[in-house]
């Protein structure tokens, strides 16, 4: 018998049958939402160039901008502690990126609308595998074959 695990973020619920992948989960669908509203630029260009830009909750945003959204590479800082560091697309994580979550597991691999899309490892705060291989929707699909 498979355990459902349910995680909330106030009005949103997500649900894993993993223990281990329902961190992740949980983690990733954090980043489902474009990089650009209701930000507050605290320096440099948040419109097109590079700046830093704070939101309602306290997330911090620093890196680059292509019409008011995040573009090209830079950082965000949950207030939770979470860090996902790699490439953005039209206020989106896509591309190449690692989200480093406050219980010390990483995620490191590809990125497509703010979730682990491609190729990509989760490890344990110790840097052990926990799954690595294909990766859609930011839920684990399969390992790779040797």
């Amino acid at each position: 018998m498979k355990s459902v695990i349910v995680c909330s973020d106030k009005n949103k619920r997500y649900w894993s049958i993993h223990p281990c992948l329902s961190v992740f989960i949980c983690g990733i669908l954090f980043l489902n939402f474009p990089i650009a509203a209701k930000h507050k630029c605290l320096s440099g260009d948040c419109r097109n160039g590079k700046g830093i830009a704070s939101y309602p909750k306290g997330d911090m945003y620093t890196g680059d901008w292509k019409n008011g959204f995040a573009e090209g590479k830079g950082v965000l800082e949950y207030v939770n502690g979470n860090v996902y560091i790699g490439e953005w697309k039209d206020g989106f994580a896509t591309g190449k990126g690692m989200m480093r979550f406050s219980n010390g597991n990483l995620y490191q691999g590809d990125w497509s609308g703010s979730q682990a899309d491609g190729l990509g490892v989760l490890y344990d705060k110790s840097g052990n595998v926990i799954f690595s291989g294909i990766w859609k929707e930011g839920k684990f699909i399969s390992k790779l074959l040797p």
